[in-house]
C-alpha cells in the first residue's frame, strides 16, 4: 500500500519534498518554543514518521479528542478523501500545532 497523501502540502499549499526541503534549508521551521495549547477540533503536524501506520514527519491530523489536559491526544489523519488512515494516541511531543508553524 502507499502511504496516504496526508501531507501538510494539503494545508498549507505545498508538497511533502518542499516542506522537507524547507525545513533542511531553514526556510520553513517549527516555532519550538511556543508550544501552543493543543484542543479538541485543532490541525496540528506530525513531528516524527509513524511507520506502523505509514505516516511521515510533516502528515497533518485533526485532534479528536484530549487526554488529561494534554498528557496525550487522540489525532485522526485522513486522505484527501476524507477517507481515515488512521486514528493514533500522541504526546504533545509527537506534535506541532499548526499555530507554532511558520513558514
Amino acid at each position: 500500500m502507499n502511504s496516504p497523501d496526508v501531507h501538510i502540502g494539503a494545508v498549507f499549499g505545498f508538497s511533502p519534498l518542499a516542506f522537507e526541503e524547507g525545513i533542511r534549508l531553514g526556510l520553513v521551521y517549527f516555532s519550538e518554543g511556543s508550544k501552543n495549547m493543543i484542543k479538541e477540533l485543532d490541525v496540528v503536524v506530525l513531528a516524527r514518521d509513524l511507520n506502523d501506520y505509514q505516516l511521515k514527519r510533516g502528515d497533518v491530523g485533526t485532534v479528536v479528542h484530549v487526554h488529561e489536559s494534554g498528557k496525550a491526544y487522540e489525532v485522526e489523519f485522513l486522505t484527501d478523501e476524507g477517507k481515515t488512515v488512521a486514528v493514533v494516541t500522541l504526546s504533545v511531543h509527537d506534535l506541532y500545532s499548526s499555530q507554532d508553524f511558520i513558514a
